[in-house]
């Protein structure tokens, strides 16, 4: 289930024009805006027979642009384009970067799978 989930989202962001996308926290990456995102929780519901029967799933989506207004844009673009495919916004937050050269925005994003 994890590998497919990451493969939903991994499909979906890449479909997004003018961004990079990556999944990985600590990806290096040469041009903005830029997207990595991974898998941050799995909450499962179980059957008699220990059977997964309903599971929340969190990926943490991280956004990297130039400016302020290019990430607000692009977390926008993110979240209208997720919740086409059933994931819900649940937090976003700006992230204080030492080079200030680079904006960098947080966000978690829920579905759920039965």
């Amino acid at each position: 289930m994890i590998d497919i989930i990451k493969q939903e989202v991994y499909q979906a962001l890449k479909t997004l024009d003018g961004a990079t996308v990556t999944q990985n926290n600590q990806t290096v990456f040469n041009e903005t805006p830029a997207i990595t995102f991974s898998l941050s929780n799995i909450y499962t519901d179980q059957n008699l027979e220990r059977q997964i029967i309903r599971a929340e799933i969190e990926v943490k989506v991280d956004l990297w642009a130039e400016t302020t207004k290019e990430n607000s844009q692009l977390l926008k673009r993110v979240e209208q384009l997720l919740r086409q495919n059933d994931w819900r916004l649940t937090y976003a937050q700006d992230i204080p970067n030492p080079d200030p050269r680079l904006q960098h925005t947080t966000a978690r994003f829920m579905t759920v799978k039965a």
